[in-house]
């Protein structure tokens, strides 16, 4: 199992033939805050208007679209304050503005997105730290903001973003003569085990 991309999880429907992807609604997505935000090589789908962030193969990105139709005043200024990593914009459209404030070790990006634009940041350091935890602060109405390919919004104007744990593998296992089935992931450096409540045995 990659850390780095989007993972499925496909169970068998009994008859040997037919698979269902249980990966999300069985909560073994790699960002738990943020279901769904999984690197992917596909974009979510952006319909409705509002702020979009999503991971992109190995780059993150910050879209608006259609921020007029809901009377949103641009342009939105936000900054991300990564942990490990050492982001740099690496591509943009339409009204955007990016700079950087040196603090400590840490190199905070700070940004101003005008409507219909959009932001791609990647590590400087050959994506080494792809999906290491950041702090993200915004200036905008949250319920309108989606992260990840399920539209997640989040509750705060200033949260942290850990999306992935790093799995290196997974195993099920019947415990607790509860009849339910535990999955357990192992992360590398620690272990984190999740009971799945549908799996009656």
């Amino acid at each position: 199992m990659n850390h780095s991309s989007s993972q499925r999880i496909f169970i068998n429907q009994g008859d040997g033939q037919h698979y269902v992807d249980r990966y999300l609604d069985l909560g073994l997505t790699q960002g738990q805050k943020f279901p769904g935000s999984d690197p992917d090589s596909n974009a979510p789908t952006i319909s409705q208007p509002g702020v979009y962030s999503y991971w992109l193969n190995n780059q993150w990105i910050i879209e608006t679209h259609k921020l007029r139709k809901l009377g949103i005043q641009t342009p939105l200024v936000g900054s991300i304050t990564p942990y490990r990593s050492k982001p740099q914009a690496v591509e943009y459209r339409g009204q955007v503005n990016v700079g950087q404030i040196a603090q400590e070790k840490k190199i905070i990006v700070t940004f101003e997105l005008g409507d219909n634009s959009q932001l791609r940041l990647r590590d400087r350091q050959e994506f080494r730290y792809v999906g290491s935890p950041i702090e993200l602060a915004v200036d905008w109405p949250l319920e309108h903001t989606y992260f990840g390919k399920l539209h997640i919004s989040p509750s705060s104007n200033k949260f942290g973003f850990s999306p992935f744990l790093d799995r290196h593998g997974m195993g099920w296992l019947a415990l607790n003569e509860d009849d339910l089935f535990g999955c357990f992931y192992h992360t590398g450096s620690q272990s984190r085990s999740v009971i799945c409540s549908e799996w009656a045995k």
